[in-house]
């Protein structure tokens, strides 16, 4: 779902008045902004242990063990200009994030907890009430924040009201 989209189905669902709808919309542009960047920031580490980065590094690693072995092979007078390229810590560090077993994805649930949070103040905002039904405005807002209408968030929706009390 493009910005776009997310932007023109919360305006179906918080159904500003005209006098307010461009306010709604750089609101709901500044909180899609917020999402992505929080979201961003809290998942960071998982880049680490993606299999992805381990295929990467492991390229990187081959890399490294090559231009050591050209290193080698260098007359003694040009290796004093490279002398100060650690080849070895360099090699060792992708070997230990390789072989660092990932585990079982953890489930963090950030972006939908961002996402209810912003989806509550948004409503309470424009005189919505803000239930914890499934697929009542404060779940599909959550969802459309999301950027999957078709999920359920209202298990998050009652979390967040939980945590209020």
């Amino acid at each position: 779902m493009t910005r776009e989209e997310q932007i023109k189905e919360a305006l179906k669902v918080l159904n500003p008045p005209p006098s307010e709808r461009k306010e709604c919309i750089e609101r709901l542009d500044d909180i899609l902004n917020i999402i992505a960047v929080e979201t961003t920031n809290k998942d960071s580490h998982k880049d680490w242990v993606s299999k992805d980065t381990k295929n990467k590094l492991l390229h990187y690693q081959i890399a490294l063990e090559r231009a050591q072995a050209a290193y080698n092979a260098l007359p003694a007078r040009a290796k004093l200009v490279y002398r100060n390229i650690d080849f070895k810590t360099h090699i060792e560090s992708c070997e230990r994030r390789i072989n660092t077993p990932s585990g079982q994805p953890k489930r963090t649930g950030t972006k939908q907890r961002f996402a209810v949070v912003e989806a509550r103040g948004l409503l309470s905002h424009y005189g919505v009430k803000a239930t914890t039904t499934r697929h009542g405005k404060w779940d599909a807002l959550a969802a459309i924040l999301c950027g999957d209408p078709s999920t359920t968030l209202s298990h998050y929706c009652r979390e967040v009201t939980k945590s209020r009390r």
